[in-house]
């Protein structure tokens, strides 16, 4: 398995009319996932579902890293909902954030 370290497997999913290139997230990241949908299902902050949001599309669309929460913010709440959807199933945890 050591020639596995490291590999990540993508696809693309579309976005905006075209396509962007989403990553299986790592068991590290769907953990992180998993403890921050508890803070959001405990949490009465309306923001919880949207920091979400960001963290998944964050953590698993190739390039993403690199905006800013406000950048991510300025797209259509639906389009980011969709690939972040695809990134939880495409990882195997199907609506863990809803």
């Amino acid at each position: 398995m050591k020639q596995f370290v490291g590999k990540v497997m993508t696809k693309e999913v579309p976005f905006l009319g075209e396509k962007v290139k989403i990553k299986k997230l790592s068991a590290e990241i769907v953990l992180a996932i998993q403890a921050k949908a508890k803070e959001v299902a405990a949490s009465q902050d309306d923001n919880a579902n949207i920091e979400m949001l960001l963290f998944v599309i964050k953590s698993g669309v190739d390039g993403a890293e690199d905006l800013t929460s406000d950048q991510i913010k300025g797209f259509p709440l639906d389009e980011l909902s969709s690939v972040s959807d695809a990134i939880l199933v495409f990882s195997g945890l199907g609506n863990v954030a809803k």
